[in-house]
């Protein structure tokens, strides 16, 4: 069952596919696999930004993208695009964050994470 309290500490998880380092990954050796992993990391990080408020989008691209928005009483309008792809011998991963228009990182997220954690929460 979910409750507001399990709502509440998903907020304050990042999934590790947006702060990891992939360079040294190694792919799936069968494209089921790498298609299941792809998969399943897009759907973490449209899960992580829809429970912070933001809008997925599907990509006009490709299903590699997953794209948001969030109109944000203090921090204005802030978008971001994850990519993230397996070939047979690389595993590619970009995540790109824009806060009215100027690129930004993984910092305004934090902060949008603590903002949100400063709100009083009830259990219903």
């Amino acid at each position: 069952m979910i409750t507001i309290f399990n709502i509440y500490e998903s907020l304050t998880v990042i999934p590790a596919i947006l702060t990891a380092k992939t360079q040294n990954w190694f792919p799936q050796s069968s494209a089921d696999g790498r298609r299941r992993n792809e998969k399943r990391h897009h759907t973490e990080v449209a899960i992580f930004f829809r429970n912070l408020g933001f809008k997925i989008t599907p990509s006009e691209v490709s299903s590699d993208y997953t794209n948001g928005t969030l109109e944000h009483r203090k921090f204005g309008t802030i978008t971001f695009s994850f990519y993230y792809r397996e070939t047979t011998g690389h595993v590619y991963k970009t995540l790109s964050i824009h806060r009215n228009g100027k690129l930004s990182n993984m910092t305004l997220i934090k902060k949008l994470i603590q903002k949100e954690k400063d709100i009083p929460r009830f259990d219903l």
